[in-house]
């Protein structure tokens, strides 16, 4: 077939959608390098290919597919660059569907997520409003695929734009199928505020809007703000408005959070809530992940509630990823159970080591637990080193989000500070209150040293000799020893 006869077929296919006689063409033309000697042409040609494949493998989730689109269109991309700019311009259009595409392609399997964003946010800088309106279908996918990988932050990049792009009309964003997925990136992000906003547009009574995951939402969202009986209102509902709507799987995961909420309202909710757990672990089907994930959130629950022997049954069951969850768990018993003796006491910090040397993951909380555990070890070097990465992320992780829950500050969102170290931002006084003094790692406990540190790294910045660089010996010894027998 002659190039110019190709690319004029290519195009009539492309632009009446029919997929099926395209893939025929590409599967026929797939071993050339070019289809002419015109660039323009071959742009639109590899283009319309790529689409063509990606399509095929959202039908058939085939990885070959997906990685013969990429292909494709990033050989568009090339041959763009290679036109004048007039050229460029013209093929403008095409290149902001190309970048839609290769977002949706990258992030499509989680396979790479910064070039995904890269594309997107190549689209907000030369595309058009117009363009990117013809292309809106692209970016509820886009999200969807952030939000399932957890990329959250992401998600919550491309939403705003979404929004943005949906006010144009007048009906809200849940009318196009997209206010839960808007939902479920500002809940991951943190931004809970934002995203109790967005439902308080959102109808139950909407035929896109099913009661269980309108509640399952509202739920999360109340209890990331710590407003654990609304949560229980919510997932309540929820449950009972979940018969023959929602998959088993998603039925489980209210009733887990259900009463996740319950211990957090109250210890005396303890009956109920593992009634709940055992309830839905016995009409899980053995072995799952569903099962491992349950016995390991039921061996946390039962770590807060200080009963050990329990807590280190339900996680013994479990791989490897358990072992930073064991290791707290004996640690905790080691620093607070004043009944046990010296033999009992010296055993459990061994076992707590040896937990903690499997776990190969840098986290916040590790850097935490090994710092106690140099130190009852007798290796103040290393205890006090992982400490101090610990409260550098503590200081950072204050900067970004109140101290209590999961909100992320925002102008207004996170008024209150603690006045003594000057660290730690809350949502309000019930929230300050919340944190001060409940758990062993309170914030009655924290803020003497998180508000020398804050101190410290403040004159190291400063680039000046501070009186306060040659009181941490002092000060971390007086943390460490705050922390045990409590």
């Amino acid at each position: 077939m002659p190039a110019s006869t190709l690319r004029d077929t290519v195009t009539k296919l492309f632009l009446s959608k029919n997929l099926d006689e395209l893939s025929k063409l590409e599967s026929q033309y797939q071993h050339l390098d070019s289809f002419s000697d015109d660039p323009y042409a071959d742009a639109w040609i590899v283009h319309a290919f790529g689409t063509t494949v990606f399509n095929k493998h959202m039908q058939r989730n085939d990885s070959n597919d997906l990685d013969r689109s990429i292909l494709y269109l990033e050989r568009s991309k090339e041959i763009v660059k290679t036109l004048s700019a007039d050229n460029q311009d013209s093929f403008l259009q095409c290149l902001c569907y190309g970048e839609m595409s290769l977002s949706l392609c990258y992030s499509f399997d989680g396979r790479d997520m910064e070039k995904a964003i890269s594309s997107y946010r190549w689209i907000l800088e030369n595309c058009t409003r117009d363009y990117m309106q013809a292309e809106y279908h692209g970016l509820p996918n886009l999200m969807r695929n952030f939000n399932k990988f957890k990329r959250y932050d992401y998600a919550v990049e491309v939403s705003k734009e979404l929004r943005h792009m949906l006010s144009r009309f007048t009906a809200p964003p849940e009318q196009f199928g997209v206010g839960f997925e808007i939902v479920e990136a500002y809940i991951g992000y943190g931004e809970l505020l934002q995203a109790k906003s967005v439902l308080e547009g959102i109808s139950p009574a909407n035929k896109i809007v099913t009661i269980p995951y309108y509640g399952d939402l509202r739920g999360r969202a109340e209890f990331g703000l710590c407003n654990y009986g609304g949560a229980i209102h919510h997932f309540k509902v929820a449950i009972c408005k979940s018969d023959n709507e929602v998959s088993d799987k998603f039925e489980r995961a209210l009733a887990l959070k259900l009463g996740q909420a319950l211990l957090m309202e109250s210890k005396d909710n303890e009956v109920e809530a593992f009634e709940i757990f055992q309830k839905e672990l016995d009409r899980t089907v053995y072995p799952s992940d569903e099962r491992e994930e349950m016995h390991f959130m039921m061996g946390i629950e039962y770590r807060k509630l200080k009963k050990w022997d329990k807590s280190i049954e339900y996680l013994q069951c479990l791989t490897s990823q358990a072992d930073e969850a064991i290791a707290k768990t004996y640690l905790e018993r080691y620093c607070t159970d004043v009944t046990l003796g010296i033999t009992k006491r010296t055993l459990l910090l061994q076992f707590a080591t040896m937990h903690a040397q499997r776990v190969d993951a840098v986290t916040t909380d590790m850097h935490l637990i090994r710092a106690q555990l140099f130190y009852f070890n007798g290796d103040k070097h290393q205890a006090y080193r992982h400490l101090e990465l610990y409260l550098d992320a503590r200081l950072l992780d204050c900067k970004l989000k109140c101290y209590t829950c999961d909100q992320r500050i925002r102008t207004g969102s996170v008024p209150f500070s603690c006045a003594c170290c000057r660290v730690a931002s809350y949502c309000g006084r019930r929230h300050q209150k919340l944190t001060w003094k409940n758990e062993r790692m309170s914030h009655k406990v924290l803020c003497p040293v998180l508000g020398h540190w804050r101190k410290t790294k403040k004159g190291r910045k400063n680039g000046r000799a501070n009186e306060d660089e040659r009181k941490n010996d002092r000060v971390f010894d007086t943390y460490f020893g705050s922390i045990a027998f409590l």
